[in-house]
């Protein structure tokens, strides 16, 4: 921090000349209403964020509790729901080139994750993709997808079991699974199955997932927005 009154006038200066060499990151925005509101907006998210992390996936007690829902059958039975929805959904979809598809099934991953948890996710994901194959047979069932599978349901319940689903955390969110999990593993494995070099699924499925990212930002805001007042009245979610 600065120096208060009574110290030295040139460690004063030194900091006074620091404070204005490296401003506050909001601060260049400050010409922008709009721009400046959403900065300190952002900042403020990340900073509850970084503050709540130790009650959240960096606690033993969050990996205790995630852990206990294998225990609780109505975490089972929302699991196998959200695994049959998922595939169900899956399975319908808008095919945008080769091996590459928009489907809602996020949705429902999502929803289901927030509930369940990371731990339970993963056996839903498996449950998922075995289902999501039984349901297409005429498809190529690899396992790579099945791993791709279960990860994306963890990291769906990693960022929102036991959380509130702020924008901010949502987008992280997306950003980790659409880019790790659908561009980096989905291209790898598209490569393996069907021959062609791993730069041309990745160029592909990087500007399906760059243009899907800001609309499923949007469509899992609006649905966390909608129900979870309800799911808090029904006692499926804490206060």
């Amino acid at each position: 921090m600065c120096p208060g009154n009574g110290e030295l006038i040139p460690e004063r200066k030194t900091c006074e000349r620091l404070a204005v060499r490296f401003p506050h990151p909001a601060a260049a925005y400050r010409g922008h209403p709009l721009l400046y509101v959403a900065v300190l907006a952002m900042f403020r998210e990340g900073f509850f964020m970084l503050q709540n992390v130790r009650s959240s996936f960096l606690s033993p007690a969050y990996w205790a509790a995630a852990a206990a829902e294998l225990k609780r059958p109505r975490s089972l039975v929302l699991a196998g729901l959200t695994a049959a929805l998922s595939a169900v959904l899956s399975s319908v979809y808008i095919p945008v080139g080769l091996n590459l598809r928009v489907t809602a099934a996020f949705l429902a991953v999502a929803f289901g994750s927030m509930l369940f948890g990371p731990v339970v996710g993963l056996f839903a994901g498996l449950a998922s993709d075995l289902v999501g194959y039984v349901l297409s047979p005429g498809g190529v069932f690899f396992p790579g997808y099945t791993f791709s599978s279960m990860l994306a349901f963890f990291l769906y319940g990693l960022f929102l079991y036991r959380s509130r689903p702020t924008v901010l955390r949502i987008l992280l969110m997306k950003l980790l699974i659409n880019y790790g999990v659908h561009v980096g593993l989905g291209s790898l494995w598209s490569s393996i199955l069907y021959g062609k070099g791993y730069s041309y699924f990745f160029a592909r499925s990087l500007l399906k997932n760059t243009i899907l990212l800001p609309l499923e930002v949007a469509a899992l805001a609006a649905v966390f927005h909608a129900l979870l007042p309800l799911l808090r009245r029904q006692g499926l979610l804490p206060e």
